[in-house]
């Protein structure tokens, strides 16, 4: 009985040798400097789109050969997704590629920048009303990415800049209460807000968002910031929101002494997920 079990055991070592070498393939190091290039591997080798281990893995190893290569690849998948792909408009109408690249239950809030509530940060950087304002009256109807540049010289020097458009719909009925506290100390601002409230009439405003990234002061980007565990490429960044609107109601909003920081705001160590754009784009 020994002896039989010691001759499968040696029989089994060339196929055990087999597959594990198939396994090391599946993760060999390649050296990628576009995302063309990896979208020519995803084809040739479809593991990349089927396990996200296999493909932060192979990321990982090309950053480790070529980093700033590497990285002007995963900024290139993130501009493509948002500007040639249109995430931001097609979500709703790409699911089961949205799902499996953002996670299930993840919706335009999970996509950066976006210039919903969330996206622009107001709950960190308004006050209450001008939150219940946002919250309870003001809706984004659409998003528009109509700009997305960047440059990478190396994980410390980088910036990428998106502008983005968003309708929104305003419920006269329900801002109207909030544009008097807003205005409560000038009441001829008061009167020229509740106007304009008044005119708009459940039009769209036009908001236009301005998002800067540049390095953080803290974690820098290297191989550590690829966790296959949790399906995360983060990229520390410091953040710019500037915000503007050629809408005469959002201009008299973003002028007024309570609001007027939203206009312009700087946050350090802000992640960013670099990942699903990457998958998104290989899909």
């Amino acid at each position: 009985m020994a002896l039989k079990l010691r001759k499968w055991i040696w029989a089994s070592i060339p196929s055990l040798a087999l597959i594990l070498s198939s396994c090391s393939a599946l993760v060999a190091s390649v050296e990628l400097k576009s995302l063309s290039e990896l979208q020519n591997l995803a084809d040739r080798n479809t593991e990349l789109t089927k396990n996200k281990r296999t493909l932060i893995t192979t990321l990982r190893e090309s950053y480790g050969l070529n980093p700033k290569g590497t990285l002007n690849l995963l900024f290139e998948g993130w501009r493509y997704t948002l500007l040639s792909q249109r995430i931001l408009e097609r979500w709703q109408t790409e699911v089961g590629r949205f799902a499996k690249s953002f996670g299930n239950g993840s919706n335009q809030n999970s996509v950066q920048p976006n210039a919903t509530l969330k996206g622009l940060k107001l709950s960190e950087r308004s006050t209450t009303e001008i939150q219940l304002l946002a919250e309870q009256a003001i809706t984004v109807s659409k998003q528009e990415v109509k700009e997305f540049t960047y440059k990478v010289e190396s994980n410390k020097q980088f910036e990428a800049t998106v502008k983005i458009k968003a309708d929104l719909k305003i419920d006269p009925t329900k801002a109207m209460s909030h544009i008097e506290n807003i205005f409560k100390d000038d009441e001829t601002k008061k009167k020229d807000a509740q106007n304009s409230l008044t005119m708009s009439m459940g039009q769209n405003e036009a908001l236009e968002a301005t998002f800067t990234y540049s390095p953080a002061t803290q974690g820098i980007f290297g191989r550590a910031s690829f966790d296959r565990f949790t399906s995360n490429i983060k990229l520390n960044t410091k953040l710019r929101i500037q915000v503007s609107s050629t809408s005469d109601l959002m201009k008299k909003l973003l002028e007024n002494s309570l609001t007027s920081s939203l206009k312009d705001q700087s946050f350090d160590n802000e992640g960013v997920n670099l990942f699903p754009y990457t998958l998104f784009a290989l899909l």
